[in-house]
C-alpha cells in the first residue's frame, strides 16, 4: 500500500470519526448530547439553540429506540426528558419546533396526551413512550444537530 493510500484512509477514518463534536454521539446523519442541566422545556430548547442544535425531533422507532440507549449510557437519573414537540401552537396539533412540522411517528404512552393541567411539551421517558407535561417542569433535554 502506497503512501498516499495510508494517508487517504487515515483522512476517511478521521473524517468520520469527527462528524460529531467533541462530546456529541452519532446515529444516522444526526448527532446528540444530553446537557447536564434540569431545566424548563423552554430553557432546554435555549441550551440546544446555544450549542448550535434543537430538542431532539424523533422521526423513527429506530432513533426513539436510540434515544432509549443513549438516555441509558447517559445514566441520567430521571424518567423522562424533554424532546422537541409541542401543541402550544393548536391544542392537539402536535408540531416538531425547529422544523414545524406535524408530528408523523408518534410512541406515546397509554392515555396521553392527555393535557392534564396544560400540559404542551413533549417529555420521552426512560423506556421510550412520549408524555405531554407541563412545559415548567426541570427535566434534562436531548439535543440534536445534523
Amino acid at each position: 500500500m502506497s503512501w498516499l493510500s495510508v494517508n487517504v484512509l487515515f483522512a476517511l477514518a478521521v473524517g468520520a470519526l469527527a462528524q460529531c463534536p467533541l462530546y456529541w454521539t452519532p446515529h444516522e446523519e444526526s448527532c446528540y448530547i444530553i446537557p447536564q442541566l434540569m431545566q424548563t422545556w423552554t430553557a432546554s430548547m435555549s441550551l440546544c439553540q446555544f450549542y448550535g442544535g434543537y430538542l431532539a425531533e424523533v422521526t423513527s422507532q429506530s432513533e426513539n429506540n436510540f434515544i432509549v440507549q443513549f438516555i441509558e449510557q447517559s445514566h441520567v437519573k430521571e424518567s423522562q426528558l424533554w424532546i422537541g414537540g409541542s401543541d402550544m401552537l393548536a391544542e392537539g396539533h402536535w408540531t416538531w419546533t425547529d422544523r414545524g412540522d406535524l408530528l408523523q411517528y408518534q410512541p406515546w404512552a397509554s392515555n396521553e396526551p392527555d393535557d392534564l393541567a396544560g400540559q404542551h411539551c413533549l417529555a420521552v421517558s426512560e423506556h421510550g413512550e412520549w408524555d405531554d407535561d407541563t412545559c415548567s417542569a426541570h427535566r434534562h433535554g436531548v439535543c440534536e444537530k445534523k
